[in-house]
C-alpha cells in the first residue's frame, strides 16, 4: 500500500470569461492602410485620391483609441497632400512658362508678319513709280526683284496684294484657308520700316 491516499480526480476547470484583447481602432487602420497606399500609388491618378481619403479618415480615428495607426495614417496622408500640392504648383509653373512663351511666339511672328507687309508696301510703291502701274501681285515684285523672298503672314502663308475702293494697295493675309479673297482673310497693318 501506498502511503498516500488515493486521489481524487480533479474536476475539470470551469471555463471563465476570456480576458477581452483591447479595443481595436478600425477606423485608424482603414486610415493608415489607404494613405499608405495612396502614398506609394502618388504617381498615378488615384494616389493623389486615396492620400486625401486616407489622411480624413485618419484623422475622424484620431477620436477613438488607440491612435498609433490614426497618428500614422495622417502623418502619410499628409506628407501625400504635400507632394500633390508641390506637383500641381510645378506643373502650374511649368504651363504658365509654356503659355508666357506661346504668347511671346504669338507676338514675334505678327511683329515679322507687318514687318513682311511693309517691305510690300514699299516695293509695290516703287513699282509703281518705275512702272507707273501698281502691281498685279506679288510674283510681279518678285520676278522684276523689287522683293527678294515671297513674304509670309503669322501662319505662314503668303501674303497677296488687293486694292481698295480708293485705288490703295492693301497687303492681305489668305486666313487659315490658305485661299485668297475667302471671308476669313485679313488686311496686315504695315509696320514702319525701320521702325518698331
Amino acid at each position: 500500500m501506498s502511503q498516500f491516499p488515493p486521489s481524487q480526480p480533479i474536476p475539470p476547470s470551469q471555463p471563465g470569461p476570456l480576458p477581452r484583447p483591447p479595443g481595436g481602432n478600425g477606423l485608424g487602420i482603414a486610415g493608415f492602410v489607404t494613405s499608405l497606399v495612396g502614398l506609394l500609388l502618388l504617381c498615378t491618378g488615384w494616389g493623389w485620391l486615396l492620400s486625401i481619403v486616407g489622411t480624413i479618415l485618419s484623422s475622424v480615428a484620431m477620436r477613438k483609441r488607440p491612435r498609433g495607426l490614426a497618428i500614422a495614417g495622417l502623418v502619410i496622408g499628409l506628407i501625400g497632400c504635400v507632394w500633390i500640392l508641390i506637383a500641381l504648383v510645378v506643373l502650374g509653373g511649368v504651363m504658365a512658362i509654356g503659355l508666357g512663351g506661346l504668347a511671346a511666339v504669338g507676338v514675334a511672328q505678327q511683329r515679322v508678319e507687318q514687318h513682311n507687309a511693309a517691305l510690300v508696301v514699299a516695293a509695290a510703291q516703287t513699282y509703281q513709280k518705275d512702272k507707273g502701274a501698281a502691281p498685279p501681285d506679288v510674283d510681279a515684285l518678285l520676278k522684276g526683284q523689287y522683293l527678294t523672298t515671297t513674304p509670309l503672314d503669322a501662319l505662314g502663308h503668303e501674303l497677296y496684294l488687293k486694292a481698295g475702293p480708293d485705288g490703295k494697295i492693301g497687303v492681305w493675309s489668305p486666313g487659315a484657308d490658305k485661299v485668297n479673297g475667302t471671308s476669313d482673310d485679313r488686311e496686315v497693318e504695315p509696320s514702319e520700316v525701320g521702325g518698331r
